[in-house]
């Protein structure tokens, strides 16, 4: 029998009679290497995946788990069933890998010696759904991101889409008999399509929206028409200028990296070519677009109309917001990002 532990996630809520089902999000906690490989399990839930990440930095825990029960070739940590504070979750399961105890996973040591899972998602009201959580081997010391989670050692966008009658993301397999149920068709568009952060831009958008530089080959990413953006990382430190043929590489922390060309590596972190529209030039604003090569996500100076004003997804660094297709933003804020977005109506 599999181990069920519940947990109320984010927030006290008032428990009266009814007779509609609950609100609520099931994770099953497995992993493909062996019960001995691993050294318990550490789960951190809260509402949004920079929020979850902080909690986890200050040492905060929602939920442990040491009994790890061998089903043939995979270790299952049993269940955690989260109740919502909110319309929305993030969760963080890490696992000590070896003689690492999984308390010691921090991102202020880079989950050293550990396996780092997350997932973002929005609760069903009255429904039941259920998010598995592998954690792989081949995910040892690959921190990712807050944003990001790994798979097959690669990072990948953490979030993913439920209904009631299971998840789809690109950090989980493609449901059985799906087109891209092949073995690594969940990898083979991962970096492009899986970490789009809501952008909006389609296929055809990744292939045409570098801002006019090309794209110099399948594998590259191309910053588009841009001064330097400010780099920062998700836990704060110092706000690092960076030069126009350079890219902030975002993870934890930030670092300015040359980008030889306008193409952009960054290897699994958020690439960021500008911070705001001020940095950008020839008309083009500050957004969001999908990656084609290493990051998992990257936000660059593009035409306005390739941008969606629907998400947060335009940067104001600099307190300043464009008007995109007639709409002008109500405010510039601090989102879960470390930069400022603009919000529209």
């Amino acid at each position: 029998m599999r181990r069920t532990v519940v947990l109320l996630a984010g927030a006290t809520v008032a428990v009266v009679a009814s007779c509609r089902a609950p609100t609520q999000a099931r994770l099953l906690v497995t992993t493909p290497a062996r019960c001995s490989e691993t050294n318990g399990v550490a789960i951190t839930a809260k509402a949004a995946p920079l929020v979850v990440e902080q909690a986890v930095d200050s040492g905060f825990v929602s939920a442990t788990a040491t009994a790890c029960e061998q089903r043939g070739a995979l270790g299952d940590y049993g269940d955690l069933v989260l109740a919502p504070g909110a319309d929305t979750g993030a969760v963080v399961v890490v696992a000590g890998y070896g003689a690492t105890r999984a308390e010691t996973c921090k991102p202020a040591n880079k989950y050293k010696g550990c396996i780092v899972a997350r997932r973002a998602f929005s609760y069903l009201e009255h429904a039941t759904i259920t998010i598995p959580v592998s954690l792989e081997p081949d995910c040892v010391d690959v921190p990712c991101d807050a944003l990001s989670t790994c798979r097959k050692g690669r990072c990948v966008d953490s979030r993913v889409d439920c209904t009631e009658s299971g998840c789809t993301g690109a950090s989980l397999p493609p449901p059985p008999g799906s087109a891209d149920a092949g073995p690594e068709s969940a990898d083979s568009g991962s970096d492009a399509g899986g970490a789009s952060d809501g952008g909006g831009s389609d296929a055809a958008a990744e292939a045409g929206s570098d801002g006019g530089g090309g794209d110099g080959g399948s594998g590259a990413t191309r910053c588009g028409s841009g001064l330097g953006p400010n780099c920062r990382g998700f836990l704060g430190g110092p706000n690092l200028p960076c030069a126009v043929d350079q890219t902030c590489c975002v993870d934890m922390g930030g670092s300015c990296e040359a980008s030889p060309g306008g193409a952009v590596g960054c290897g699994g972190r958020v690439a960021v070519c500008c911070s705001s529209t001020s940095e950008c030039t020839g008309g083009k604003v500050c957004c969001t677009r999908p990656p084609v090569g290493g990051a998992t996500r990257i936000h660059d100076c593009v035409e306005p109309g390739e941008c969606n004003t629907a998400s947060p997804n335009v940067l104001c660094d600099d307190g300043l917001c464009p008007i995109i297709n007639g709409k002008t933003a109500t405010t510039c804020t601090s989102g879960s990002f470390p930069y400022k977005v603009c919000i529209y109506p």
